[in-house]
């Protein structure tokens, strides 16, 4: 895992059959956002995800 700023963790995983695909995770470890941050209300998150990384 990578480290991209204190508490946001990625790591690349190569795709196996997909070229020119990104695959991999992201974790967050105690990251705080503030609320002029978010992109929509609290709980919204797994909507907001599957819209944007969904084809």
């Amino acid at each position: 895992m990578r480290n991209l700023t204190v508490g946001v963790l990625t790591e690349t995983t190569v795709p196996l059959g997909l070229r020119g695909w990104s695959l991999g995770h992201l974790r967050f470890d105690d990251v705080r956002v503030g609320r002029e941050l978010l992109l929509g209300v609290p709980g919204d998150g797994r909507r907001i995800f599957d819209t944007h990384f969904s084809g």
